[in-house]
């Protein structure tokens, strides 16, 4: 890839990642102006603020001209993708389950005709998240960025965060906004047409 190609690439991510924060950010403030959420409105507010969360990374990436802001950003990457979907599927629970995810949350205001799809999206979900490979790199992730585990000196810190894959990371990143994407659409849909507790 040529300098001018890179720079064109960043150029156009930076103006999907603007675009996104636009309107996904209007439906975002919509929900500021009532009292209350039903469960379906606070899962989609959840998914939004996600979304959003996403595309200022994404802009701070395009903007970054120097490594070590890339290394911080690829970081932050994995523990969007990890803490979001686990609120998403659920934690897991020592005897193999999930606890109560937004998931479960959002089948209780569903009627049946819209189950199919849901299982299907929540699928996708599960199967992202059980990735082998994605799980070991987000526990080390998890491990340097969030706990700093005590086994890991200044110099390990440095030589992982040094080591890290701007390209990999965005790989999993476009994965995991797809995912994002398609649960929002659902909801959006759902909204538009009524829930279970509407009718």
């Amino acid at each position: 890839m040529t300098p001018d190609s890179h720079v064109k690439q960043h150029l156009k991510m930076f103006r999907a990642a603007e675009a996104g924060l636009d309107d996904f950010r209007l439906k975002m403030n919509s929900y500021n102006h009532k009292k209350s959420l039903s469960q379906l409105e606070n899962c989609h507010l959840y998914i939004l603020c996600m979304i959003c969360n996403a595309c200022s990374l994404i802009k701070n990436y395009c903007l970054c001209d120097q490594r070590w802001e890339e290394i911080f950003i690829t970081g932050n990457i994995y523990i969007l993708i990890n803490e979001s979907i686990k609120k998403i599927i659920g934690f897991k629970s020592k005897n193999g389950g999930r606890k109560q995810s937004l998931f479960d949350l959002i089948s209780i205001e569903i009627d049946g005709s819209y189950r199919f799809e849901l299982d299907s999206i929540k699928s996708e979900f599960i199967k992202f998240a059980d990735d082998d490979k994605l799980q070991s790199i987000i526990q080390n992730e998890r491990n340097v960025s969030v706990h700093f585990d005590d086994n890991l000196d200044a110099l390990n810190l440095f030589r992982f965060q040094v080591s890290r894959n701007a390209q990999q990371a965005f790989n999993h990143f476009i994965s995991w906004f797809a995912l994002m994407y398609s649960l929002n659409a659902f909801i959006s849909k759902i909204s538009e047409n009524g829930t279970e507790q509407d009718k």
